[in-house]
Order: structure tokens, then sequence, then C-alpha cells
């Protein structure tokens, strides 16, 4: 009785959206770019990449060196279970567990800094450690990231590990390809 009062408490104050004006966000692109937040432009991407609900790619306007930035929505895990066919972000299921988080590239979209700012999951708090996302750091796609190898386990937040280094993966690779589109 208490997980399924705990289910639907959790299902009835999760946000629909993933909230774009951010504190922590606009304060991280302000810190790392040295500008204000409104010289970010929303990027136009391929169908899937920037659907509004699993996340949007931008465009950080500076003077001397730009650079680009994610916003995004990953699948963690449902309460009380949880299989790899879950784990893809993609659209939020609003019956599962995730966070949002951003990433900051450079110019040539390498990362700079991951933070997670909206942990709605019940296990794997332990990727919101500040020193523990820094691994990202200087990722530029070059590689496939492991957890276990070359990216930290986390104990009790595998399958948060799991989810936001695919995530991780996924959109600087993304990112990548559209810029030599552009």
């Amino acid at each position: 009785m208490k997980i399924l009062f705990t289910i639907l408490m959790v299902s009835w104050f999760m946000p629909n959206e993933i909230d774009m004006n951010n504190r922590t966000f606009h304060r991280e692109v302000q810190s790392v770019f040295n500008v204000t937040p409104d010289k970010l432009v929303r990027l136009e991407t391929q169908k899937g990449e920037s659907d509004g609900q699993s996340g949007q790619f931008f465009s950080v306007q500076c003077s001397d060196k730009g650079g680009f930035a994610w916003v995004g929505r990953v699948n963690s895990c449902r309460a009380g279970g949880c299989s790899d066919s879950q784990m893809p972000a993609g659209p939020a299921d609003l019956k599962g567990e995730f966070f949002d988080y951003f990433i900051l590239f450079d110019e040539d979209a390498s990362v700079r800094s991951v933070r997670v700012f909206n942990y709605q999951a019940t296990h794997g708090h332990g990727i919101m450690s500040r020193g523990w996302l820094r691994q990202f750091n200087g990722y530029s796609g070059e590689r496939k990231l492991e957890p276990g190898k070359n990216v930290d386990a986390i104990s009790g937040a595998t399958i948060s590990v799991q989810a936001i280094t695919a995530d991780i993966e996924r959109r600087t690779l993304s990112l990548k390809a559209l810029i030599q589109d552009n």
C-alpha cells in the first residue's frame, strides 16, 4: 500500500515539461561561457533530437568563443524495478522515473560541464555529484563511454549511471553531426 501511495504521489507532482529556464543552468552558462543566459539560441535539429519533451540543443552566443548546450530529460527507472527497455532517453514517460540535466559543450562539441538539476527518481542520487559528473568534461565522442570501465560506477545508482552515460554519448555525437551538417 505504501508503494502504491508513493507512486501515485510522485506521478502527481512530476512536472510534465523540462524547465529550460532553470537557475542552475543559467548560472552555469554564465560561469562557463562568461555570457548572460539571454545569449542562447534554440537550434533546430532532426525530429527526435529536440522534441521539447526529451530536450533541446542551444547555441551559446559569445563574442570570443561560442559553444552549445543540451538541456534534457532522461528516463531512469520505474519504482519497483527496471529493465534495459526503460533506460534509453526519449520522450518522457510520466509513469517512470526521470532526471533533468544539461551538458555544456565548447565550439567543437567537447563536453565542458554536466549538471543534474531535477532528480525525480527514488534511487541513484549519486549521479548528481559534481565530482562524479566532472569525469565527462573533455569527452568528445571519440571513444565509447562504458560504466565500470572508463566511467566510474556508483553503488546503488547502476541504472542512473547507465542512463546518463548513454545520453551524454548520444547527445555529444548528435551535436557533432549537427555541427558537420551546418
